[in-house]
């Protein structure tokens, strides 16, 4: 594997940065002198105008772009490019912001793209992205309009919906995208409000070969090989390929706050509580374990999916600040007014008031990293790199990586920070070029 050449701007002008490769590879933004229009640069290549960014992978190499009326999928890496359109890429989007195109999704392995294409029928696709090969999914409940994969890859949860009984039309559950998905940003952030207007999607969870379909009516969240349930009477279940296990009853009302499927574990809220209506309980369960953790927090509307198992999870009930730990299944308590930026193994990195703070949960002690912090320092979090203002920070080693001459607008995992070297953004101006990477100096 070549070493990544991280992508940078040389132009001095006021600019917005849109999007930025997990491995500085490649980034996209736009420049705020006269019409706004996104443009990508790839390595130590020239800016290049594109049309949309509809979708990338998490290892840096691979996205997805509109480009001429065409779709293309370009992997950065060897340079080669695959029209999409030209396969029969369905282009129809949704509105809902903040997300990848909802016929696109790379698997977390980097290793094969999810899409959907429209022939004589709207099929499922699965693109193993080394080969090109394509496997054609058979077998889903009406016709796909969102998925995504699971944290390890395994699986990809399918939301689909039928076609309307006496039209026959498909319609989507929030109204189709006009326009593009990518739009330059201003200076306050925006976003739809998207009321339900379509049919109510059904869930199938497609085995990572495609071969394998498993309808899951009640779907919550994936879980390892299984899924989370949520029964019509509110009851939370773990569901196998041939069982059904109870995880939190109707009396809890729960909500997944975390999940780990490694260790069999969730952190469910109680939404059930009569007497504090917006506020609920945390409880551990699992299979046949149940832990009321003795805290209130704010009520969740939506329950979250498993991601990179992590043994520590914090918990802000009120004032109090505590973690999780999910190996002794013990709470750990940290001094009020505490913020926890990152967490790795039994290890937190702690913003105390003015102080940062590396918390060692097995032994009780803490490590001052630095005692100057400002107020408003900006806050970047990549893995177990950190920024907090201008300090770069390891908090999976407890290290001082450095400070950078600015404010981070990203990082890469090993603590390069890209920063806009003309000054940086604030409430009435946008950032300012060049834009280029910096290693932390001690």
């Amino acid at each position: 594997m070549h070493p990544v050449v991280r992508a940078e701007v040389a132009d001095t002008g006021p600019l917005s940065v849109e999007h930025v490769a997990k491995n500085g590879a490649w980034l996209v933004f736009c420049r705020q002198s006269g019409v706004p229009h996104p443009e990508l640069v790839v390595g130590a290549g020239a800016p290049e105008a594109i049309d949309d960014l509809l979708a990338w992978d998490d290892s840096g190499r691979f996205l997805v772009l509109r480009r001429d009326n065409d779709v293309w999928l370009l992997d950065v890496e060897s340079n080669l490019s695959t029209n999409l359109s030209e396969l029969g890429f369905d282009d129809r989007d949704d509105v809902l912001d903040y997300r990848q195109h909802r016929a696109l999704a790379f698997d977390p392995r980097g290793e094969v793209l999810a899409y959907v294409r429209r022939r004589a029928r709207v099929e499922l696709v699965l693109r193993t992205l080394a080969t090109g090969e394509e496997q054609v999914v058979t077998g889903t409940s009406g016709e796909p309009w969102r998925f995504a994969w699971d944290a390890n890859g395994q699986t990809l949860v399918v939301s689909s919906v039928a076609p309307d009984a006496l039209s026959g039309r498909t319609t989507f559950p929030v109204r189709q995208r006009h326009g593009a998905r990518l739009a330059c940003s201003g200076l306050l952030p925006h976003f739809h409000v998207n009321p339900d207007s379509g049919e109510r999607p059904t869930t199938t969870l497609v085995s990572r070969d495609g071969l394998t379909l498993r309808p899951a009516p009640d779907f919550t969240a994936p879980f390892g090989d299984g899924y989370v349930a949520r029964g019509a009477d509110g009851a939370l279940a773990l569901v196998g390929t041939k069982s059904r296990q109870l995880l939190a009853d109707a009396d809890c009302g729960g909500r997944v706050l975390f999940a780990d499927p490694e260790r069999g574990l969730l952190l469910v809220t109680c939404t059930n509580d009569k007497v504090r209506p917006k506020r609920v309980g945390v409880e551990l369960v699992g299979v046949r374990y149940r832990q009321d953790l003795g805290v209130v927090v704010q009520s969740l509307a939506l329950d979250r999916w498993p991601d990179v198992p992590v043994r520590l999870v914090p918990l802000y009930p009120g004032s109090e600040v505590l973690l999780v730990d999910l190996d002794t299944r013990k709470t750990v308590p940290l001094t009020p007014g505490d913020r926890v930026l990152a967490t790795s193994a039994e290890f937190a990195l702690v913003r105390r008031d003015k102080a940062l703070v590396w918390f060692d949960t097995e032994r009780g002690t803490d490590v001052l990293l630095s005692s100057a912090i400002p107020p408003f320092a900006g806050l970047v979090v990549q893995g177990s790199v950190v920024a907090v203002g201008s300090l770069v920070v390891d908090a999976r080693q407890g290290r001082v990586l450095g400070s950078v001459p600015g404010r981070p607008l990203a990082l890469t995992p090993d603590g390069a920070a890209l920063l806009a070297e003309g000054g940086a953004a604030n409430a009435t101006a946008f950032a300012r070029g060049p834009l280029r990477w910096h290693t932390p100096a001690p």
